[in-house]
């Protein structure tokens, strides 16, 4: 059986990248903002560089081997976006 571990939920407040798709007139350039995202998940890494997040993890325990742990919805936050971060709880995985 794989080792069991806690990982920490956290919500990372962050900004994206905005694009406008449409034509856009000179003067309404300056007026583009980044847009403020908020995810949810569980806390896989955080660095200098990112912080690593999964919104979901599958544990298969019907198998005769070790317990498979598969993480899903990754997000890859780069630092320098991160507004903020709120740790929520913990959850035993594995």
């Amino acid at each position: 059986m794989a080792a069991r571990s806690t990982k920490t939920v956290v919500e990372v407040a962050w900004l994206d990248a905005a694009h406008q798709e449409d034509d856009i007139k000179e003067q309404d350039i300056p007026g583009l903002q980044p847009v403020r995202m908020v995810s949810g998940g569980l806390l896989l890494g955080d660095d200098e560089e990112r912080i690593t997040i999964s919104s979901h993890v599958a544990i298969d325990r019907s198998g005769c081997s070790d317990t498979e742990v598969d993480y899903g919805g990754t997000l890859v936050i780069p630092s320098e976006s991160v507004v903020a971060r709120y740790a929520l709880g913990e959850l035993v995985v594995g």
